[in-house]
């Protein structure tokens, strides 16, 4: 695509996509720059097809001519979202304006020694079910677990990849010949939620994402068993760290020699899936954490996503118990919800990172 030579072009691509239906007046009133500059704008993004005028608004009280709305061309390109576990991965296409386009997941064995030779090898699996959302795609959004500088592209430590300062960017972004970005797996979750939120009014919110992953590959190329990763976000920012490492979880009840992050052993973890007693015992242990960060921080939601229906409905009943504990006069701001994306919830959320990134870096 083309570049477009101002750097209010983002801006107005962006607010549009946040604000469907928004004209130009109230464009340039939201952006502080004058009307004639936003039309002119405006004008050359409908001409090169990524903005398009539908319904006319209703007139003002003062008479005249009657704003016109506007939206974004949906079809002007696709956002491809890819979460990567060392034995399968996850894929979703989305449209420009953040809606699932497709969607699948495969087993498949990955190692840092690997990486990038796995990732070019998926988006071949891509282009051979769908062609168009390849040859389209403007973004690519990468997801792993562990501590992940997405500002410098590098996988600062992956130990189930088997990954330590591991940089991927720009190497990964020429090879496939996109804008490519990475981020933690519960970060990229955290994304897609903001991105469902960015319609609704008031303040900017605060979450605590957690993602849950299900570890049972009869290759055993991982042990079974389940882990977390946790995604902080503060006042509509995802808190880093200075390090990159907040949200790498641990519990408190950990053991040296436990290959997961609680106070289970392997066996234990290895019968997780079919033991009721175990489950409970794994929730409530999760819970009184999440609780705490919730209550500390003061969040407004607590996000479960993932592979999270083995344990929700244990989950929905512990952590009841456990925030009437936590919060005993029974005032607690803090909801509790399953992400809408489910499994998807990480893969989502890194398409949205892409096409986030998209709207704010300059268009080519």
């Amino acid at each position: 695509m083309k570049r477009v030579n101002t750097g209010n072009t983002s801006g107005i691509l962006e607010t549009v996509w946040r604000n469907e239906g928004i004209s130009r007046i109230d464009l340039a009133k939201r952006l502080g720059i004058d009307k004639s500059t936003v039309s002119n704008l405006v004008g050359e993004l409908i001409d090169r097809g990524l903005l398009q005028e539908y319904d006319v608004a209703s007139a003002s009280s003062l008479g005249g001519r009657k704003p016109v709305k506007l939206r974004l061309n949906k079809d002007f390109g696709t956002f491809v979202g890819l979460e990567i576990h060392p034995d399968f991965y996850r894929l979703t296409v989305l449209d420009a304006k953040g809606e699932t386009v497709s969607a699948f997941h495969a087993a498949v064995s990955t190692t840092g020694a690997r990486f990038e030779e796995r990732v070019l090898e998926i988006f071949e699996a891509l282009r051979r079910r769908d062609p168009l959302a390849v040859t389209r795609c403007l973004g690519v959004g990468l997801a792993v677990a562990g501590i992940v500088d997405p500002f410098g592209g590098l996988v600062i430590e992956s130990t189930s990849l088997r990954m330590r300062n591991v940089r991927l960017l720009p190497s990964l972004s020429r090879a496939l010949g996109v804008p490519v970005c990475i981020e933690n797996d519960a970060n990229a979750a955290c994304w897609g939620e903001v991105v469902l939120e960015r319609k609704s009014p008031g303040v900017p919110t605060s979450f605590l994402f957690c993602q849950v992953v299900v570890h049972d590959d009869p290759a055993n190329v991982v042990a079974s068993g389940v882990s977390v990763g946790l995604g902080i976000v503060v006042n509509g920012r995802i808190h880093y760290g200075d390090n990159f490492s907040a949200g790498e979880f641990r519990s408190t009840g950990w053991k040296g020699g436990n290959t997961f992050q609680f106070s289970f052993t392997d066996d234990e973890m290895a019968r997780l899936k079919t033991d009721a007693a175990l489950q409970v015992r794994f929730v409530r242990e999760l819970s009184s954490h999440l609780l705490f960060l919730a209550r500390v921080f003061n969040l407004n939601n607590l996000y479960f996503g993932g592979e999270s229906d083995l344990l929700r409905s244990n989950l929905l009943a512990v952590m009841d118990e456990e925030t009437r504990r936590f919060w005993p006069a029974g005032d607690s701001p803090c909801r509790v919800e399953f992400s809408t994306k489910g499994a998807d919830a990480v893969c989502f959320g890194a398409g949205c990172l892409a096409l986030t990134n998209f709207f704010r870096d300059p268009i080519h």
